[in-house]
């Protein structure tokens, strides 16, 4: 009964009005909204230095809302998409990211020391999108699916996780050697789908035992690079020299002293006695502008710490939000990557496919996972790595792809309330025919 009432409630003439646009779960594009907004404010202010550079006030803050705009009409596209739509552009994600994944390793364009995009386009954004979806598919796909195939005619169960340990491996592996903080998002996500999807905790578990295992080894290794290298002066002339000599596998090579410098090279000195213009000036000015919030920030525009900050628009961009909005403007970004997850879960328990549930969790987790590394790196929780605030840092692909993860989300929300509503017309019409036709008591049948 409960069911029915919610079912009539959201399809009732309330939702008309918007009706035509806005055609999911309202509780989603009230968060898309938001964050959308809260985007648009904090980027004009964030981006002083490029800005600066630039010569012309309004450029960088003009660029990034075309990008938001680009990726509003993404999202009205993907939100009117059927669910074989769906099933069908998951394989196409899939395929075009990996292809692009490998071909950025040798011919991409390095932004901070990494090949990471190629012609403007960051191919894990692609990624994210493909593996979740495609993860999610195989997962909730029968076993009989899987029987046309000759190797899974036997031990089908443990052949299908290796199935879903490949489709990982074959993305996350080419990233990780550019981006390694993409590709343990990556993989974060896709073992929460798995646990979420009901796999096999033995498999799972066993995995996650390797996993550590080989993370043991790899800290090692990336301990003698560090020794070897003699910390990040020594390694910034060996790559140079290696670049000058020629050498072609300098690239993967500067990564891993990229990864131990981070890991590895700490100082005895607190924070406040580093140098602010050495290493460590993104920690030193990230934490200055989160300290120098007042009870209620410094307000919309007033940032002093964005002129000093490096990818304050785009890494380091929570601290930008914290030192102007407050404590309480840091608490409410956080708690709309939260509320998404929160309301997908409660979407998901709506519906009786399989598929649509186990995708209704999978894109949000990848969202907030990411979006809690980028506010535990700007609050000093974990090590520093480079990751966008999803929908808020400035960004091209990080927009887009976000962007259509909201409007499958919103396609998804439009499936299950018409599935609701089909089941409320159901339980209508064998309500009426009961009363036309009621069930005989057993006088009236013994008569």
């Amino acid at each position: 009964m409960q069911e029915q009432d919610t079912a009539k409630q959201e399809t009732s003439g309330q939702y008309d009005f918007l009706g035509s646009i806005m055609r999911g779960d309202y509780w989603i594009w009230g968060i898309y909204i938001f964050l959308f907004c809260i985007s648009v404010v904090e980027i004009f202010s964030a981006t002083s230095q490029l800005t600066f550079r630039g010569g012309y006030a309004s450029d960088p803050a003009v660029r990034h809302v075309t990008f938001l705009f680009a990726g509003a009409v993404f999202l009205l596209i993907s939100q009117s998409m059927s669910l074989s739509a769906i099933r069908a552009w998951d394989k196409l994600f899939y395929f075009f990211g990996f292809c692009l994944c490998v071909t950025t390793i040798f011919v991409g364009t390095e932004q901070k020391g990494a090949a990471r995009s190629i012609a403007g386009l960051q191919p894990v954004e692609i990624c994210k999108l493909g593996v979740t979806m495609v993860l999610c598919a195989l997962i909730t796909a029968r076993d009989a699916t899987f029987h046309y195939i000759p190797i899974y005619r036997t031990r089908t169960r443990i052949r299908r996780f290796w199935t879903y340990l490949l489709i990982i491996g074959l993305v996350a592996i080419p990233i990780a050697t550019q981006n390694l903080s993409s590709a343990l998002i990556i993989c974060m996500a896709s073992f929460g789908i798995m646990f979420l999807g009901g796999v096999n905790g033995k498999y799972l578990w066993s995995t996650i035992g390797v996993a550590i295992i080989v993370a043991i080894m790899s800290l090692a290794a990336l301990r003698v690079v560090y020794e070897t290298k003699g910390g990040e002066q020594n390694a910034t002339t060996a790559e140079m020299e290696q670049a000058e000599s020629g050498i072609t596998h300098s690239k993967f090579l500067g990564r891993a002293v990229t990864w131990a410098n981070r890991i590895y090279d700490h100082s005895d000195k607190p924070l406040w006695e580093e140098d602010m213009s050495g290493k460590k000036s993104q920690e030193i000015y990230s934490h200055m502008a989160i300290a120098n919030s007042y009870p209620l920030g410094r307000f919309i525009g007033n940032s002093k710490m964005r002129d000093f900050l490096p990818e304050a628009f785009s890494d380091y961009i929570f601290a930008i939000i914290f030192e102007e909005g407050g404590p309480l403007m840091a608490l409410f970004v956080l708690l709309l990557y939260l509320i998404l997850f929160v309301r997908c879960y409660i979407l998901s328990r709506r519906t009786e496919s399989p598929y649509i549930r186990l995708i209704m969790l999978g894109l949000p987790l990848i969202i907030v996972i990411q979006a809690l590394i980028h506010i535990g790196v700007c609050t000093g929780a974990m090590f520093v790595t480079g990751q966008p605030l999803p929908l808020i840092s400035r960004g091209g692909s990080s927009i887009i792809g976000t962007s259509i993860s909201f409007g499958i989300l919103l396609a998804l929300s439009r499936i299950i309330r018409q599935e609701q509503l089909e089941r409320a017309e159901l339980a209508a019409e064998n309500a009426e025919s009961l009363q036309d036709n009621p069930i005989p008591n057993e006088n009236e049948i013994s008569d």
